[in-house]
């Protein structure tokens, strides 16, 4: 039912924090069904792959798609129509709301898990209708933040940096530094 294939981008949906994740996991789908689509017409041409003279796999994969790879096979365990279950999460992610945040330093994946799950939760309600507590984080990295975060969403920006606290203070206290 919708319901359950619902359920089922939620399981996956839920795992992806940022919007590099996101573009992993739509390259992941992407390959798994050129692959089906190359193994049917295989299949109807009864070409192995010794005849192409091309691997199995292509290899090459980093541990944030080998790690894709293995969420979408759990995914499609149960999944009747496994080409219409990838075309519905890859439309999925691909209208993901995304919360831009600038930070001084990239975060470690603590961090990032813990940033995400806060805008998960937080901004959960408001996300747009479909997609109750998903989102994913875009992260910027600039060296002029000096600490705090500057975020974006929806049109409103919060700047939560330590520059805009010390320049408020700075307007505030000028006058009463002499030297």
């Amino acid at each position: 039912t919708m319901a359950e294939t619902d359920n089922n981008y939620d399981s996956v949906l839920k795992q992806v924090n940022t919007v590099q994740e996101a573009e992993e996991l739509t390259g992941v789908i992407e390959r798994v069904q050129e692959s089906a689509y190359k193994t049917a017409i295989s299949d109807q041409r009864s070409v192995s792959s010794e005849q192409t003279g091309k691997p199995a796999s292509s290899g090459g994969a980093g541990y944030g798609e080998a790690k894709w790879e293995g969420v979408i096979r759990q995914a499609l365990v149960g999944v009747t129509d496994a080409k219409e279950y990838l075309q519905g999460l890859a439309a999925k992610l691909k209208n993901l709301p995304v919360v831009k945040l600038t930070v001084a330093i990239y975060p470690n994946e603590e961090m990032i898990e813990s940033v995400a799950g806060y805008v998960k939760q937080t901004l959960g309600a408001p996300l747009r209708q479909g997609f109750e507590g998903q989102a994913v984080v875009d992260i910027e990295v600039r060296a002029n933040v000096l600490g705090g975060a500057m975020v974006e969403f929806g049109g409103k920006y919060g700047d939560f940096t330590v520059k805009k606290k010390f320049n408020e203070v700075w307007r505030e206290e000028k006058t009463r530094i002499t030297i």
